[in-house]
Parts: structure tokens; C-alpha cells; sequence
């Protein structure tokens, strides 16, 4: 039986008080399948369930149209990209040059706007101004969503394996899971490069 945890809680404290309040307001039961919450400077604030988007209004109303949903502002755009950068984006160049960052809980937050580019290191990316939306993928949790793979591949011994899907298939999900449940029986060794595993899933943690 698989148990999904959403880690939506760990992004209310990115939100101005408009935003969050509408998030907040949507239906526990709707609110915890949210995959994204989707920002676009002087546009509507929506969300993103099963691939669908839906629009929310100021009382946490879904809603397949435009009508009363929430206007995200500049000032809603600057706010939250700022603090998902801590106030201090000098500190994050690799994140910034990649386009998303990894914030509390394991969700991303990533980021559009103009490119400013270094023409003393090839023209890589140094900033982003002027950003213009805001797309924020919430993590989470599927607890037993590798029982399958874990019974066929891991029964007698460890082995390789090449998980692949195409985006948002639940390749961090699953891969999540599976590293949970390895360190269960083996002693396991997570490379974490962008910060998603061990910033979600405190069990990893303990194995680690």
C-alpha cells in the first residue's frame, strides 16, 4: 500500500500573506495534491493537479477560468524569489545560472526573467533580473511507491539499475523511496548533488 505525504507546508513561509492565504484556503483533501503552484507577474495565480491547472481565488476556490482568481503582483514575485534565495543570491550562482533552486522539504522553485551573462567566463550565466514568474514543484512523499522494483531487483543482493522517465514521472520519488528502504537493510551512500533527497526525507538522513 502506497501513502503519499505532500510537502506543501514547507512553502508557505516563501509566500506573501495574499498568496499564501488563497493556498491555505483551498480544501485540505485538493490542497494536498497540488504539484505546482504557478506565479506570472501581473497574471493569476494557479495551480497544477493531476497535469491540470486551475485557478485560485482569494477563499481558496479551484477554478477552471479566470474569474475572481488571485492577481500576482511585482511585489509577490520579488518577495518569494528572494526568499527562496534567503536574501542572499550572491550565494547561489550555480543555482541561479541552472534556473531553479531546492528549498526547504525538497520542493524547487524555478525562476524566469533576463539572463545576465559573464563574458569573462564564456558567457555563462552570472544573474537573472526582471524575473517574470515563478513555478514552485512541491516534493513529496510516496511511501512505498518501490515495494515492486525492491522485490525484483534487491530481494538477494544489491544491484545496478537505471531508473528513467520523462519529466515529473516520479523518478525522485521512487528513487526517494527505494534509498529509504536500502538503508533499511544495507549500508547506503546518497550522492545528493542538487540538495533533493536528504532536504526532503529525514529517515534518509538517519541512514546516512
Amino acid at each position: 500500500m502506497i501513502r503519499e505525504v505532500s510537502k506543501i507546508k514547507y512553502v508557505y513561509e516563501l509566500l506573501t500573506p495574499r498568496i499564501r492565504g488563497a493556498i491555505m484556503s483551498v480544501p485540505e483533501i485538493e490542497r494536498d495534491r497540488i504539484q505546482e503552484i504557478r506565479l506570472r507577474r501581473g497574471r493569476r495565480l494557479s495551480v497544477t493537479i493531476f497535469s491540470k491547472e486551475y485557478f485560485v481565488n482569494d477563499n481558496g476556490r479551484l477554478m477552471n477560468n479566470i474569474g475572481d482568481s488571485v492577481q500576482v503582483a511585482t511585489e509577490d514575485i520579488e518577495t518569494i524569489y528572494q526568499r527562496a534565495f534567503q536574501n542572499s543570491l550572491h550565494s547561489f550562482h550555480r543555482e541561479i545560472a541552472r534556473g531553479y533552486i531546492t528549498v526547504s522539504g525538497g520542493c524547487r522553485v524555478g525562476f524566469c526573467g533576463t539572463a545576465v551573462l559573464d563574458p569573462a567566463r564564456s558567457y555563462a550565466v552570472e544573474s537573472v533580473k526582471n524575473i517574470s514568474s515563478l513555478n514552485i514543484r512541491i516534493a513529496r512523499e510516496m511511501i512505498g511507491s518501490s515495494d515492486e522494483i525492491y522485490a525484483k531487483c534487491f530481494s538477494d543482493k544489491p544491484m545496478s539499475l537505471l531508473i528513467a522517465s520523462p519529466p515529473s514521472g516520479g523518478k525522485t520519488t521512487v528513487l526517494r523511496d527505494l534509498a529509504r528502504k536500502l538503508g533499511e537493510r544495507w549500508r547506503v551512500a546518497l550522492i545528493d548533488e542538487r540538495n533533493e533527497f536528504a532536504a526532503t526525507v529525514q529517515v534518509s538522513r538517519k541512514i546516512l
